[in-house]
C-alpha cells in the first residue's frame, strides 16, 4: 500500500471509529505524566479497547503505552516556554486497530530530519539499548518518541510545522 493509500486509510479510521479525547494545558499534562494520573489515563484507553473486545499482545500493550507517553512528553517539552500551551491527545479505536494523535500548540520542529537521523541510528538496537545511549550521550538528545514511532506504528505522519502526529498501531 502507497503512502498516499495509508494516509487516507488512517483518515477514513479516525472518521469512522470511537475515541477517547483528553486536552489539557502542558503544565496540567507535565503533573499527569509524573504521577499516578497518567495510568489513570494510559488505563483507562486499555480498558476502552478491552470492553471492545480488541485483543493486543502485552508487547504491543506497552509499545502503545511507551509511544503515547513520549510523544506527550515532546509535546510538553516543546511548549514549556509557552504561557498558553496546550496539548490534545486523541485515540480513536475499532477492531481494525488503534490511531493515536497528538497534536500541540508550540513551535513544531524539523521533523524530516529528525527521522532520517533517527532510522539511521537506531537501526538494529532495541529500545533499551536506545534509551541507554540517550541518557548517557551528547550526540542524542531525546528522541525516544521518534523510535516509537519508527518501530512500532504500523505508519504515521507530522504535519508540516512537525506540532502534531498520527501514528496507527495494528492490533
Amino acid at each position: 500500500m502507497g503512502l498516499q493509500q495509508k494516509l487516507k486509510s488512517m483518515k477514513d479510521d479516525r472518521d469512522a471509529e470511537e475515541h477517547i479525547k483528553h486536552t489539557y494545558s502542558a503544565k496540567e499534562w507535565r503533573v499527569k505524566l509524573w504521577s499516578i494520573e497518567e495510568r489513570k489515563i494510559l488505563d483507562s484507553i486499555m480498558q476502552k479497547l478491552f470492553d471492545k473486545d480488541i485483543i493486543f499482545s502485552e508487547e504491543k500493550q506497552s509499545e502503545i503505552e511507551l509511544t503515547i507517553n513520549e510523544l506527550l512528553i515532546n509535546s510538553i517539552s516543546a511548549c514549556k516556554e509557552k504561557s498558553d500551551a496546550l496539548i490534545d491527545l486523541d485515540v480513536h479505536y475499532s477492531n481494525n486497530g488503534l490511531l493515536i494523535h497528538v497534536r500541540d500548540n508550540g513551535p513544531g520542529f524539523n521533523h524530516r530530519e529528525m527521522i532520517r537521523k533517527r532510522r539511521e541510528s537506531s537501526k538494529y538496537m532495541g529500545i533499551k539499548r536506545f534509551r541507554e545511549i540517550v541518557i548517557t550521550s551528547d550526540k542524542y538528545k531525546g528522541g525516544t518518541g521518534l523510535y516509537c514511532l519508527i518501530h512500532y506504528a504500523g505508519n504515521f505522519q507530522f504535519n508540516d510545522r512537525g506540532n502534531e502526529v498520527t501514528a496507527r498501531f495494528e492490533l
